[in-house]
């Protein structure tokens, strides 16, 4: 379809509505007839919603642009009030800009505790600071669903009263992801005693890595304190830290070696170039053998703070990765029995990896073409063998599939959110009192612009339900605009 200006669709639906024919237009306006008569009821749509613009009321107008450029355009409120003061040509204060907001605040707090989240089968929780100052927010991260409250500081109490006011709008998760923090956990563990809290897996890996550094420096520091004596003639200092050395070493490189392991078993679940597929049990040997390395190179070597909390996180942190990887099995069990089992789960994990890298690659036709190609000939390889039914294999990875969407081994999605949270932060110099509510209702009702949620809105993906106005257009449908007055005027528009 030829790209027209709004300019030129106006004129086309005015000489329309003057009853001119789609021949006489074509020929006027250069437009293909085709075009004209495929697309006039969208131009005219569009003309309408912007004529309805033109005949809002000043106040209306003044509330519409407060609200986009504080949610869309991430201005703070005196930047907002100078902004409209320059290009609308009126005077308009910090206050009535904060004022505003509250209002706004105010209907997004009566909508928000209409929202149901007893859908959600997996929640991420988080804190993100501002001036020290933590915001406390969960995140669903299957429907993108977001929940937040600013509670002064971040303990046991705080969470569990965050908790129970999300558990009132029916959040009931079966997984929680967190980093581990004390006052996240002590909430979940009296909100929600039956969900299987899961460290992330982000976190568990960032922990091991810098382990893994201290222990390497450790090493390090024993062999240049050995070549130090030895240069001094000090030969019973020098064999003592040489001993030292060995100790560490072995440890280290063991625990190198299994981390490579944890590393690849955790995240691409064996993919098809990495080998064999590793199970549970062995899985749950590698995190055994990593914690009893840790234990041993505290024990022998350095009691670093990093080296304690690297096995406190790793402790606390793979459950439901066992469970995951226990309930596949378990499927594929049931379906080929032992004798195959290890042979189709070789195919059948790789397989889902390039699905999850498929679904990632979003717009990217070249990527997405190529995982797509990779996950073509990898199925094709099941054919070779005799006991492999085609329908059954489709049947076992479109279940695993679904089993794998519904557990996240990281808190990557909440983690996004709070990047988004600080940039709206980053222009005040406290957290304002209308920013969560308003904010929460804002990310919940907005429609996504790309990926794999694109052209859809966050409570559209977590009720099922279709979303009738725009985020904007559900608050100013509330708000009582007869609390203020305006000087901007309909011909500044």
């Amino acid at each position: 379809m030829i790209d027209l200006s709004f300019e030129r669709k106006y004129e086309l639906v005015k000489l329309k509505k003057h009853e001119h024919s789609f021949r006489e237009i074509s020929a006027s306006m250069g437009i293909p007839k085709s075009t004209v008569h495929d697309n006039i009821g969208k131009f005219k749509s569009e003309v309408a919603q912007y004529q309805e613009f033109l005949n809002a009321s000043p106040v209306e107008l003044l509330v519409r642009a407060v609200l986009i450029q504080a949610l869309c355009g991430k201005s703070s409120s005196r930047d907002i009030a100078k902004t409209i003061s320059t290009f609308w040509n009126t005077t308009l204060s910090h206050q009535t800009v904060l004022a505003i907001l509250d209002e706004a605040a105010e209907i997004a707090e009566r909508l928000n505790k209409e929202t149901d989240f007893s859908n959600v089968e997996c929640a991420a929780f988080d804190e993100v600071f501002h001036k020290m100052c933590p915001l406390l927010v969960f995140a669903d991260p299957n429907s993108g669903s977001i929940g937040m409250e600013y509670f002064g500081d971040r303990t046991g109490e705080a969470w569990t009263k965050f908790l129970n006011n999300l558990k009132g709008l029916g959040l009931n998760p079966g997984t929680t992801v967190t980093d581990g923090g004390k006052g996240i956990s002590k909430g979940i563990s009296k909100v929600f005693k039956n969900a299987v809290n899961m460290r992330d897996l982000f976190h568990v890996l960032e922990k091991l890595t810098r382990a893994r550094r201290i222990m390497e420096g450790t090493c390090y520091r024993l062999i240049a304190k050995q070549d130090e004596l030895f240069s001094k003639d000090d030969v019973s200092g020098s064999e003592k830290y040489t001993v030292e050395f060995n100790k560490a070493s072995i440890i280290y490189d063991k625990f190198e070696d299994l981390l490579r392991q944890f590393k690849n078993a955790s995240y691409l679940d064996n993919a098809e170039e990495q080998g064999k597929y590793i199970n549970s049990q062995d899985f749950e040997k590698i995190v055994n053998g990593l914690v009893n390395r840790l234990a041993q190179f505290m024990e022998d070597s350095s009691q670093h703070k990093k080296i304690k909390d690297a096995k406190t996180y790793l402790e606390n942190g793979v459950t439901e990765i066992i469970a995951y990887k226990k309930t596949i099995e378990h499927l594929i069990f049931e379906k080929f029995g032992a004798a195959h089992q290890d042979t189709v789960l070789s195919f059948i994990c790789p397989i889902i990896e390039y699905l999850h890298r498929y679904h990632r690659a979003h717009d990217n036709k070249a990527e997405k073409a190529y995982w797509a190609k990779k996950i073509a000939s990898l199925r094709s390889n099941f054919r070779k063998f005799p006991f492999i039914n085609q329908e059954e294999i489709d049947n076992a990875i479109n279940i695993t599939w679904t089993i794998g969407q519904k557990v996240n081994k990281s808190d990557s999605y909440v983690e996004a959110v709070n990047s988004v949270i600080r940039a709206h932060l980053n222009t005040y110099k406290s957290i304002p009192n209308w920013f969560p509510n308003l904010f929460s209702f804002y990310w919940n009702h907005r429609r996504f612009e790309r990926g794999k949620r694109a052209t859809c809105t966050p409570y559209e993906l977590l009720s099922g339900k279709n979303q009738d106005n725009d985020w904007i257009e559900a608050i100013l449908a509330k708000f009582p605009f007869h609390k203020f007055r305006s000087e901007i005027g309909r011909a500044h528009v």
